[in-house]
């Protein structure tokens, strides 16, 4: 007696689970209205448009399963017997795909597009009424650009010949000429590479006194106006300085070169004598050539 009941109450548990997943199969049709139609295609419009959003928005790996649940989920409501699938049910399920695919795509428009920030001439002329000059108003939009973002980096590298790296050169902008000594030759060395070791070079050949500005002068030589093929620029660099003695017929040569090099030798004239510049143009051949 006791069995016939439980088997009895599972099966309405069962009955009544199903009727309310699917409805009363003995149940006649639904009477579509205006009203009922609108209500079943707003409420899947709005549940669409929802997640859709949301998912376009993510940028989370888990995003991938969420779809796949979705996808999932879709492909068995609509696989349902069509007398179990009424007109309303219907409208509802499609508004919903529908809605949820379009809510994607204005998410990820939103994403790529970020259409509710301010555009840099906004930022731009923001800073400008509130005194900034232009220059230091350059440097604040500008530091919003991360260094690994895309173009911007491939286009700031000088990672032609796997010395050097845009990444590095944003590390090493900390230094500065207020910046004592040891810590810009620790700040040099921490990227590793090119950087450490021309860092350690100026520390064991170059005079206390200069290897801060020495240090400083060819980062920004190297980073701010990086040479178009920096393999082609060493190889250059090293067959030019061979066999020369003095600064001055180095740079002769290095000004006579189709390479440019003029920004190099300007930069080093304007801080060095002519005996540093000569120490610096042999350092730097020493380690292009390595």
């Amino acid at each position: 007696m006791e069995e016939e009941q439980k088997e009895h109450v599972a099966k309405e548990l069962i009955n009544s689970t199903k009727e309310w997943i699917v409805g009363d199969p003995q149940a006649g049709p639904v009477k579509v209205t205006f009203l009922s139609g609108f209500s079943a295609v707003f409420n899947g419009l709005g549940i669409g448009l929802l997640l859709g959003i949301l998912l376009g928005l993510s940028v989370s790996p888990v995003v991938s399963g969420v779809i796949a649940t979705i996808s999932s989920l879709l492909a068995v409501l609509i696989g349902l017997n069509e007398k179990f699938l009424d007109s309303l049910k219907s409208l509802r399920i499609g508004s919903f795909g529908l809605f949820s695919v379009v809510g994607i795509l204005l998410g990820l428009y939103l994403r790529a597009n970020d259409p509710f920030a301010p555009s840099l001439l906004d930022k731009m002329e923001e800073y400008r009424s509130i005194g900034y000059s232009d220059e230091d108003a350059r440097a604040m939009i500008t530091g919003f650009i991360k260094a690994d973002s895309g173009k911007v980096v491939r286009q700031a590298s000088v990672l032609y010949s796997g010395t050097i790296e845009a990444q590095d050169c944003d590390y090493l902008s900390g230094a500065n000429s207020g910046t004592e000594t040891s810590e810009i030759i620790e700040a040099f060395k921490a990227p590793g590479g090119f950087w450490a070791d021309f860092a350690e070079e100026v520390d064991r050949s170059i005079p206390e006194a200069d290897k801060g500005q020495v240090l400083l002068t060819i980062r920004d030589i190297l980073c701010v106006a990086p040479p178009a093929d920096f393999t082609k620029f060493k190889s250059s660099f090293v067959s030019l300085v061979a066999g020369k003695t003095e600064a001055g017929a180095i740079e002769q040569a290095l000004l006579g070169d189709q390479s440019n090099f003029g920004i190099l030798v300007n930069q080093l004239q304007q801080k060095f004598n002519e005996q540093q510049r000569f120490t610096i143009y042999q350092l730097l051949a020493k380690l292009f050539k390595s």
